[in-house]
């Protein structure tokens, strides 16, 4: 349920392709999207103050492979380390 209630969301996500798989950074929590420069201060990991750190929790990142089986999907929020499965991998799936 939560899955397909965020991907009904209206949320601006940023995709990056390559070979393998495509990455798709998403904006976290009430944020609507995310712009090119914290999206390179994520991606360089520098960052001049604690603030700044902190707002890099404000982007998610997930990964999925170029392969029909979503379930190899990679994501970077907690519940994902926890379960191996985040809304974040399903509602993508279901957006795509």
């Amino acid at each position: 349920t939560s899955s397909y209630q965020w991907a009904k969301s209206t949320k601006n996500i940023t995709c990056i392709p390559n070979d393998s798989s495509n990455k798709y950074y998403i904006p976290a929590r009430d944020l609507q999207s995310i712009t090119q420069a914290n999206l390179d201060k994520y991606e360089n990991k520098k960052w001049a103050t604690f603030n700044q750190f902190k707002k890099s929790f404000d982007i998610w990142y997930l990964e999925m492979k170029n392969d029909p089986d979503w379930k190899t999907s990679k994501c970077n929020r907690p519940a994902f380390f926890k379960n191996y499965i985040c809304k974040h991998a399903v509602g993508m799936t279901i957006r795509l």
